[in-house]
């Protein structure tokens, strides 16, 4: 579907994306609401399909692609917020949603605005999966390993209490989807840290 875009749609998709960038994600929810309700039914209308934007899918070479952190919030609106949610397929698998989104969850935490970071916590948050259910093989792929690292590193260095805090929540509710190997490699991982 994306590869099928004209070019003024695929500019026009990218921009609304790029209205969703910095400052509106760190804006106070009763704010951006109404703005991000309008931007998601415009970007809904535009045909792009969800997965393969929240995938990095773009067609070309890369350049003038939506901005990562515009499609991040974009993947916050969506699966934490549920806006516009009949835009995902009817039947995904919960832990392939989770490795899409990790690097998402990786764009919004680098960033050092409490609300930023808040939103990647809560956009790791909505999609977990069931504890023990991710075998350790996975671990293969360096975003989870990033992630663990990512949650230590807001744990430790984060000026907001209530951040660490929930960021030591997270780490531990992320390890624990792992079986025994994969727990015990990413809780060497996060005490040496």
């Amino acid at each position: 579907v994306l590869w099928m875009m004209t070019w003024p749609v695929m500019v026009c998709f990218s921009h609304l994306l790029s209205i969703m960038d910095y400052p509106l994600i760190s804006m106070k929810h009763k704010m951006a609401a109404p703005i991000c309700t309008q931007i998601m039914y415009h970007v809904v209308r535009c045909r792009v399909g969800a997965l393969q934007l929240l995938q990095g899918e773009w067609p070309g070479d890369g350049e003038g692609g939506p901005p990562a952190l515009g499609v991040a919030f974009f993947a916050y609106l969506l699966l934490v917020d549920h806006m516009e949610q009949s835009y995902l397929p009817m039947i995904i698998r919960k832990d392939y949603l989770l490795h899409v989104v990790l690097t998402h969850f990786k764009t919004l935490l680098q960033r050092s605005e409490s609300r930023v970071m808040s939103k990647g916590l809560a956009l790791l948050n909505a999609t977990l999966v069931p504890a023990h259910s991710l075998n350790s093989n996975v671990l293969d792929d360096p975003r989870y390993v990033e992630t663990t690292e990512l949650l230590c590193r807001v744990m430790v260095n984060c000026p907001h209490k209530t951040l660490r805090e929930r960021s030591m929540k997270m780490l531990l509710d992320f390890i624990n989807l792992f079986d025994a190997p994969g727990r015990y490699k990413l809780y060497r991982l996060a005490w040496l840290f």
